[in-house]
Formats: structure tokens, sequence, C-alpha cells
């Protein structure tokens, strides 16, 4: 066996040694809460008591106090050493626990009779206040039915009295509540009658007005139309204006080219007329080459005065066919406002009348809304008027189910008293129960206070063993 099977051993106990004690004293904590306060002579002797346990706690540490020696050859091992304090330190806790041991099994006893006799006297208080509960019950009851009985008379009279009255209530609301249907069923058929007058007089007039707003859309149809022929013709003269611009500027500047094509031979020829040296052939060419000159800007002009005739032929034809368009184009907006104005007026006629006929309608339907809300209101009287009917009922049964079962209050006042009789043994049952725990505590106070000494003792020692034990490690 090495040196830490020696040390391990005795510390494991040791902390299941603690445990083991906290848990008592957890549990016997209720005890001491709910114990009397000490006398001064039992605090003297629970300390006294104390101080007399504690130098034999302490022996053990004292005990195993080895003292320093010399340093020798023959010292012997480390594992000796600690197996003679250990064993020196057990036999210190045995004369401890021995020394314990009676105060521990005496306090345990003691507490566990305490507790013993608490749990008794608490399940007899329960028992005794559910049996006065009960108590109350049937006093309650048995005084209710003492109150119906002696005042029998009385109470069927005015039951009677109040149910007869509610009857009669609910005959006459029953019958309100009859006419105010009648008159909600004719205001129905006045209402879907109403519908269909109002209907067919307006059917005409919705007609006219449709045809009238279908006559305003084909004038805004043809009005749409006609600005689109406009754009075309306005776009028509102007592409007329320019071809006749540029077929007039081509025309003249042929004429122009040809005019100076003329004067360039002219000169030429004026050249050669001065010149006696020049050649005999080629002034008639020059003059063959002028003749040709002449006669094509005679043809140039001419182009000029065809082109600018057909030309204006063109323009004046596309100015014809805007104005035309244009024509057509006032002609289409006035319809499409004359149609358009026709419609609005169509409408406004045919929104007044429809108008009316709503109110008619309206008028009709609120007066049917009137009679649900005092049907309804009816409905809820009437409900009322059945509880009240039920209600007087009830107590017109139960009166006379009193009045005629004598036998069962009788009954009832029996066990009423012998209840009562019950109650009071067990009240004293109790009061016993609470003086004999009472005395029992008192009794036993020394022994449990020691008992809770004896494991604060020897939790303390346990404490001081695995101090040591760790110290010497």
């Amino acid at each position: 066996m090495d040196e830490s099977d020696v040390t391990e051993m005795p510390m494991d106990e040791a902390v299941e040694t603690v445990e083991v004690g906290l848990e008592a004293v957890k549990e016997a904590e209720v005890e001491v809460e709910a114990a009397p306060e000490p006398s001064p002579i039992q605090e003297e002797a629970a300390q006294d008591a104390g101080e007399a346990a504690v130098p034999q706690e302490a022996a053990p540490p004292e005990e195993a106090t080895i003292p320093e020696e010399p340093a020798v050859p023959e010292e012997p091992p480390a594992r000796e050493d600690a197996a003679a304090s250990f064993a020196k330190a057990g036999k210190g806790a045995a004369v401890a626990a021995a020394g314990a041991a009676r105060h521990v099994a005496e306090g345990f006893a003691a507490i566990r009779d305490v507790r013993t006799a608490a749990r008794q006297r608490s399940t007899a208080q329960t028992e005794l206040k559910a049996l006065k509960a009960d108590l109350a019950d049937r006093q309650g009851i048995l005084q209710h039915r003492l109150q119906i009985d002696g005042d029998y008379e009385r109470i069927v009279a005015e039951s009677t009295s109040q149910l007869q009255a509610a009857q009669a209530e609910l005959a006459e609301a029953q019958a309100d509540a009859e006419a105010l249907q009648a008159e909600r069923s004719q205001l129905f058929d006045q209402l879907q009658a109403t519908r269909a007058r109002n209907e067919e007089e307006l059917r005409p007039y919705k007609n006219s007005m449709d045809a009238a707003r279908g006559r305003a859309d084909d004038a805004a149809a043809a009005l749409t139309e006609a600005r689109r022929t406009v754009r075309s013709a306005e776009t028509q003269l102007s592409d007329a204006t320019r071809r006749r611009d540029q077929r007039l500027a081509s025309a003249n500047r042929t004429v122009e080219n040809a005019q100076e094509r003329l004067r360039r031979v002219q000169a030429e020829i004026d050249k050669l007329q001065g010149d006696p040296d020049a050649p005999t052939t080629a002034l008639p060419k020059m003059r063959d080459e002028l003749a040709a000159e002449r006669a094509h800007l005679d043809t140039a002009r001419e182009d000029v005065s065809r082109v600018t005739a057909e030309c204006q032929q063109m323009v004046d034809t596309a100015q014809a066919q805007l104005a035309a368009h244009r024509q057509v184009l006032a002609t289409a907006e006035r319809q499409a406002e004359d149609a358009k104005a026709e419609a609005a007026s169509k409408r406004q006629e045919y929104e007044r009348l429809h108008k009316q006929a709503k109110a008619q309608e309206d008028q009709i339907s609120d007066a049917m809304d009137a009679r649900d809300k005092s049907i309804a209101a009816s409905q809820r009287n009437q409900a009322d008027i059945a509880s009240r009917i039920s209600a007087a009922q009830d107590v017109i049964d139960e009166a006379v189910d009193i009045h005629s079962t004598p036998e069962v209050t009788a009954q009832l006042a029996e066990q009423v008293q012998a209840q009562q009789a019950e109650v009071e043994q067990r009240e004293q049952e109790v009061h016993e129960l609470a003086q004999s725990e009472k005395r029992l505590r008192k009794a036993t106070r020394t022994r449990r206070i020691a008992f809770f000494a004896a494991l604060i003792a020897l939790v303390l020692l346990v404490i001081l063993l695995v101090w040591f034990f760790g110290f010497r490690r």
C-alpha cells in the first residue's frame, strides 16, 4: 500500500460524513424555528455542552502533532509517518464520535416525535376546518328552509302576483312585436314595389342618357378624325409650297446659267471681230453657238413660266383642300360640343330623377330599420320578462317543495345539531393535540439542541480532519 492510498481514503470518508451531517442539519432547522424560545437555564446548559465538546474535537490535531527530530541515516520512510499520523487521528475521531453518538440518537428521536405530533395536530385542524365549512353550508340551507316555510303564504302570494303580472306583460310585448313585424313586412313590400316602379319610370331617361352619351362619343370620334385630316392637309400644303419653291429656284438657276453662257459667247464674238488676225472660221462658229445659247435661254424662260403655273396650281389645290377640311373640322367641333352638352343635360336629368327615387327608397328603408330596432328591443324585453317569469315560478316551486316536505327540514336540523356536537368534540381534540405538542416540544428542547450541537461538533471535527490531512499532504 503506497502513500496516496493511506491519505486519500480518510479524506473521501470525511467528505461523505460532512455531507450527511449538513443534510441532517437542514432537516432539523424547521423544528428549531417552530420550537419556543429556550429559558436562560437551558441556554447556559447548551453553552456548557458546547464548551465541553470543543476540547474533545480539538484533541486529535494536538495528538497528531509530531515534533521535529534531527535527521539520522536510519530515518523511516514518509509512508510510515503518514500511516502513524492517520492511526492517531482516527483514534481521536473515534473518541469524539463516541461522545456525540448518544446526543445524536436522543436528539433524532426527539425531533421525530415532535414532527409526528405536529403532523397529527395539522391533520386534525384540516379536518376540523372542512367539518366547519360543511356545517356552515348545512346551517345556511336550514335557515333558508325555515325562513321560506315560516313565510310561505306571503312568498307564494307575492310570487304568484309577480308571475301573473309578468305573464300579462309578456303577452302585451308579444302582441307589440307581432304588430311591428307586420309593419315591417308591409314596408318591405312597399320598398320592393317602389323600386320596381322607379326602375320602370327611370328606364326611358336612362336610355335617353345612354343614347346621348353614344352620340357624344361618335361626335368626339368624328372631331378627332377631322383634326387628323386638317393636320394632313396642312402637311400637304406645306409640301406643295416647298416643292414649288424648289422647282422655281431650279428653273431660275437654269435661266441665269443660260444668260451667263450667252454673255460669255457674245464677249468672245466681240473679241474675234476686233482681231484682224482671227481665223475666218472662228467667227461663224461662235455665231452658231450664240444662236444656240439664245434658243436655250428662251426655253429656260418658258420652263420658268410653266413651272410657276403648275406649282401654283398645286399650292392652290392644297389650300382649297385645307380650307374644305377646316370647314369640316369647324362643323365637327360644333357638333361635338352640342352632343357633349346634350349628354350632360340628359345625365343631369337622369341623376336628378334617380336621386329622388333613391330618397323615396331610403325613406322606406329607414322606416324598416326603425322597425327592426324596435323588434330587437321587444325581443330583449320579452327575454327579460321570461327570465322574471322563470324566477317567480322557481320561487313558488321552491316554497311549495319546502312547505310540503317538513320531514326534510327536521332531518336537516338533526344533522346540523349532530354536526355541531361533532365540531365541538373535534375542537377539544385539536386543543388537546396542540397542548400535547407544546408539552413535547418543551420536554425535548434540550435533547434537540444537543442533537444540533453534536452535529455541529461532528461537522467541525470532519473539517479539522480534512484540513489536517490536506495540510500534511
